[in-house]
């Protein structure tokens, strides 16, 4: 798979104060990226604590049908990057939450935006990323195919 040589998370531990205890660890150029999305607070190497105003409107659209794991791509949140256990889990602890969370007091886009900066930069970054994640799995399987030949 292309994003195999991300550290994603596999495993996890919730907690309400909106972050997810990871098994394996953010890169710095993932905390980077994260960290750029209006839709992330703050990052560190193992957690992600979301925007209040990302997780209302999720919860908004969710009730209305749409499912987490579009809303979260379309904030930048790619699964392949965060893993598929960290959106569940967000979602389970967002629903449990959900009799006192408030409605959004504004009207926010889910689209990954960087404020006052150019789009421009957001597709720099987002295909700076892939670059890199195409280039270990370009190492990945060629280690796999030497491992295959010496046999």
């Amino acid at each position: 798979m292309l994003f195999d040589a991300l550290p994603h998370v596999r495993r996890t531990d919730c907690d309400m104060a909106g972050g997810v205890s990871a098994v394996s660890k953010f890169t710095e150029q993932q905390m980077a990226y994260l960290e750029s999305l209006p839709a992330v607070d703050r990052v560190t190497s193992s957690r992600i604590y979301y925007a209040p105003e990302f997780r209302d409107e999720c919860m908004r659209r969710y009730r209305a049908g749409e499912k987490p794991l579009v809303l979260f791509r379309e904030a930048g949140l790619y699964p392949q990057l965060i893993g598929h256990k960290r959106i569940e889990r967000a979602f389970a602890r967002w629903r449990e939450m959900s009799g006192t969370c408030a409605k959004p007091k504004r009207k926010y886009s889910l689209k990954p935006s960087y404020g006052v900066t150019d789009m421009r930069d957001d597709i720099i970054r987002q295909q700076s990323l892939l670059i890199r994640m195409l280039e270990d799995e370009i190492v990945r399987l060629k280690d796999s195919l030497g491992a295959h030949d010496e046999k």
